[in-house]
């Protein structure tokens, strides 16, 4: 069957995509800028509706919060990734994968997900079609899924790189009109630049960094920007601080195993600016999680530094989710990000000292662990930084209580403490 009978068809039956959809299906959905609005709309309105026991598979929930639409009909939905919708959605939940990013991959390549279905957005050129801007988990979604459906992405001027497909392989084709998912960046804030200025200080020249998401972050590009120090970047999320980097001049390393582009990433998604700016820049690469998230590959490009947030760290150098959380945040790529770090270079988690709610994120206990001690060389908040690497564990208490800020004892008795500001991700919007 050729592509344009594939479009033809597609077109003229509402109910095409329930057609390859069978009862019990694992289906994977593109996250992200390159979540796929139209077939997810028909999915949430054509297919839901009339299959049983669908498990929907989305590395970040939510992009424009439609895919929750389908839990109202008895599916399930799960992401590996912490997202904006990881709580009850008319009385169910958004399951948690706890794996990370890389672990997904190999459990995808090895059943244990079940992908029956892939819904991914691709850049067409010729017969050949590019998953981005979400390549992440999609690759291996692709090469195991029974069927696949493809949304193709218009206004890419930049030509895309990392691994690509035959439409051949391809069941299902729709065109889009290029409305895009948006994630807007955390505020800058006072504490978020004392937090980035320690974070910067700490990060040597020609570096190669990952950076995560969060309030804590805000600020962490414009103050590497501000160090003038070379950078290369291979991240999982590439987001506004992408574009900060490279229009700031730093980001100079260019990366062999990113087509001798200074940036490689998983996925993206930011601001509609930034959307724009990826759509016409060559600076990024995509490539999957296979290897954007392999620790082995991120250990050959010295110094790697991983910096990523966090709701709590222990006082015993662990980090996770404070104890008596309703929270089911899942750690996305932190266990594979902090691992190359602690190996090659360095593994910070920057966060501010307290909670939203005032609550100290320098804790006793954890409720859930994302990383064992160990595998972070630097916790860093508003009050300074704690140096781990190779610390017993009085030298690392003492660190640690040394950047709590006044007074880490009244949480321990139980009064609210200080109000602090949010680590929250940043918010994900339509």
């Amino acid at each position: 069957m050729t592509d344009a009978t594939r479009i033809q068809r597609g077109r003229a039956r509402a109910s095409a995509l329930a057609q390859l959809v069978h009862d019990g299906d694992g289906i994977f959905v593109s996250t992200g800028t390159a979540e796929p609005a139209r077939l997810l709309e028909e999915l949430v309105t054509d297919v839901a509706p009339v299959r049983r026991n669908l498990h929907l598979f989305q590395v970040l929930t939510g992009s424009r919060g439609r895919v929750l639409d389908a839990l109202s009909h008895g599916h399930r939905l799960s992401s590996p990734a912490p997202g904006r919708f990881h709580a009850s959605v008319d009385g169910r939940t958004v399951a948690a994968v706890e794996l990370s990013m890389r672990e997904c991959a190999d459990a995808i390549e090895q059943g244990a997900i079940r992908i029956d279905g892939a819904l991914l957005t691709a850049v067409r050129i010729g017969d050949e079609g590019w998953p981005v801007p979400a390549t992440d988990l999609a690759v291996a979604a692709f090469e195991h899924a029974r069927f696949r459906a493809v949304e193709v992405l218009g206004g890419w001027s930049a030509r895309p790189t990392g691994p690509s497909f035959s439409f051949a392989d391809v069941d299902y084709l729709v065109t889009s009109d290029g409305a895009v998912g948006e994630l807007t960046p955390a505020p800058k804030t006072p504490v978020s630049r004392v937090i980035g200025e320690c974070v910067a200080e700490l990060v040597p020249d020609n570096a190669v960094i990952e950076l995560g998401v969060g309030a804590a972050l805000a600020s962490v590009a414009e103050c590497l920007v501000e160090s003038g120090r070379p950078l290369g970047i291979h991240t999982g999320l590439a987001s506004d601080w992408v574009r900060e980097l490279v229009e700031g001049g730093v980001a100079t390393r260019l990366l062999s195993c990113a087509c001798n582009t200074p940036a490689v990433a998983a996925v993206a998604m930011g601001s509609g600016a930034f959307d724009e700016w990826l759509r016409r820049t060559g600076a990024v690469s995509f490539a999957d999680s296979r290897h954007t998230h392999d620790a082995q590959h991120l250990m050959t490009l010295r110094p790697f530094v991983a910096i990523n947030s966090a709701a709590a760290v222990a006082l015993d150098g662990r980090v996770g989710l404070p104890a008596g959380t309703t929270a089911t945040h899942p750690p996305g790529g932190l266990r594979d990000f902090a691992l190359a770090g602690m190996n090659a270079g360095l593994s910070i988690i920057a966060m501010t000292a307290r909670s939203r709610d005032g609550r100290s994120r320098i804790v006793d206990d954890l409720g859930r662990v994302h990383l064992p001690a160990g595998l972070v060389t630097h916790v860093v908040t508003e009050h300074g930084v704690a140096n781990l690497r190779g610390k017993p564990r009085e030298e690392a208490r003492a660190a640690l209580l040394a950047i709590a800020g006044p007074p880490f004892d009244s949480d321990v008795h139980g009064s609210p403490g200080l109000t602090g500001s949010a680590i929250d991700t940043a918010e994900v919007k339509a």
